[in-house]
């Protein structure tokens, strides 16, 4: 099993993108976005638009995800992505 940093960092900042992700999730669950989500979000769409990935498009993968299994995935394939 390859183990993972999770921690991206811009500015000398370091963001915990899974934790973002899941807050995210739970945002989607819940109807509104959690503390954690509205704290972060300007920080998480600056790193993913360093890589080429747009936060919008990342936000409408997680919306989408059906279940536990769809958003594990949606969440492993948004890190390796921001990881490479």
């Amino acid at each position: 099993m390859v183990e993972r940093r999770n921690n991206l960092s811009r500015g000398g900042y370091v963001m915990d993108i899974e934790k973002f992700l899941i807050e995210l999730r739970k945002s989607h669950q819940q109807g509104a976005f959690t503390d954690y989500v509205k704290e972060h979000w300007h920080e998480a769409g600056a790193i993913c638009e360093e890589h080429g990935v747009k936060l919008d498009d990342v936000n409408m993968m997680v919306a989408d995800a059906k279940d536990d299994t769809d958003f594990a995935l949606v969440k492993n394939n948004v890190i390796e992505e921001l990881e490479s």
